[in-house]
């Protein structure tokens, strides 16, 4: 579905339920839809929304860089994680941006000025059109991997699935608390890797 729309939170939501049926488990009532206004309560006036996907992605090359290289960090230790699914110190998250992209990201205005939220591996910061319950992205064409295989939907679902499980253990639980308070989901296991 390289280009095809999906709902990122349809997507944990249906993957969440899959789980839940497949154990057994009975799903938490759905919590209260936020305002209409999501975005602009939000994020009022600290960062610029582009909901129309014209901004440019990935993020134009900065003058004078090169590709490919060696990336030094001088810290006291490594990093917990560097897997997308557990990262959660402010080190890592820092070395992630420069490691993963994600379907939505930040242009950084080099002279101070606000902060540019983008679309990165999807066309736009996603759309909604029940207040923020449901949010649809459609991915930029001719996305890939490092080595060369195309990045889908199937592959984001996955990578909101697996933070459900004990892969996502040690991340952020903010969305695991919210769609899945008794924490019946187990995520996927290993052998269904972007099956």
């Amino acid at each position: 579905m390289g280009s095809g729309g999906f709902s990122g939170r349809a997507v944990v939501v249906c993957a969440l339920a899959v789980g839940l049926a497949a154990s057994g488990c009975t799903a938490a009532p759905a919590p209260a839809p936020p305002p209409e206004n999501i975005v602009g309560d939000l994020l009022p006036d600290a960062i610029n929304v582009d909901t129309r996907g014209t901004a440019p992605a990935p993020a134009p090359p900065i003058e004078g860089a090169r590709v490919g290289g060696t990336l030094f960090v001088l810290e006291a230790a490594a990093p917990e994680h560097l897997d997308p699914q557990q990262i959660s110190t402010p080190d890592a998250l820092t070395i992630g941006t420069v490691l993963f992209r994600h379907l939505t990201n930040y242009i950084e205005d080099p002279k101070g000025g606000r902060l540019q939220l983008v679309g990165d591996l999807a066309t736009n910061t996603g759309e909604t059109t029940d207040g923020g319950r449901t949010w649809t992205y459609h991915l930029r064409d001719n996305i890939a991997f490092q080595d060369g295989t195309a990045i889908t939907s199937k592959d984001i679902a996955y990578g909101i699935a697996r933070s459900f499980g004990t892969y996502g253990q040690h991340g952020p639980q903010l969305v695991q608390d919210l769609l899945d308070p008794p924490r019946g989901y187990p995520g996927p296991t290993p052998a269904t890797r972007r099956a």
